[in-house]
């Protein structure tokens, strides 16, 4: 079956083109992918996001003409997240490893990035549920506001707002934890 078809009928809801059009498009995908991120691991979690965007975005693909350029666009915008949130991830630790006082400054040996990111997880799951889904899909899988909103079926303005409450709260907890780190 020809791309534009498959888009048709997965604008429908058909699972079996979706399917059809996974099966077709993984391997290029996945390559695509690995060229930019280096790691099997990574590469398979992009080629996993760049799906279900196409499913969650599915009532929009019969209007695509072309359906390379529209799988492309949207592996290079899961790349673009990956990379800003690694750089992101780096900066909070680089942050939470300068912000120490001469007193309480958290050395290599006392918080591991194991341990880091254990505590950074202890602080997201003390979100509420639906700013943790929110934050979750918008950092950590690097989902667009858009398609936050379509996926939880509220709006956009919501989706922002629930990602500004998460941040506050996040840079608040992490700041706590900094001080019960330090004594």
């Amino acid at each position: 079956m020809d791309d534009k078809l498959l888009f048709d009928l997965m604008a429908v809801g058909n699972e079996e083109a979706f399917k059809d059009l996974y099966n077709k498009w993984k391997e290029l995908v996945y390559c695509t992918a690995l060229k930019f991120v280096k790691s099997p691991f990574d590469a398979e979690d992009i080629l996993q996001q760049v799906f279900i965007s196409l499913w969650i975005s599915r009532g929009k693909l019969s209007n695509v003409e072309n359906h390379q350029a529209y799988i492309f666009t949207i592996v290079h915008n899961k790349v673009a997240a990956f990379f800003k949130i690694a750089s992101n991830r780096n900066k909070l630790y680089k942050h939470l490893y300068e912000s120490g006082s001469n007193e309480s400054r958290i050395t290599d040996e006392q918080l591991d990035f194991n341990e880091r990111n254990r505590r950074f997880q202890l602080a997201v799951n003390q979100l509420p549920e639906q700013q943790k889904k929110v934050y979750q899909l918008s950092r950590l899988e690097g989902f667009s506001n858009a398609e936050i909103a379509d996926s939880l079926g509220i709006s956009i303005n919501t989706v922002k707002s629930h990602i500004a409450a998460a941040l506050k709260t996040l840079r608040k907890n992490v700041g706590i934890l900094l001080a019960l780190l330090g004594s």
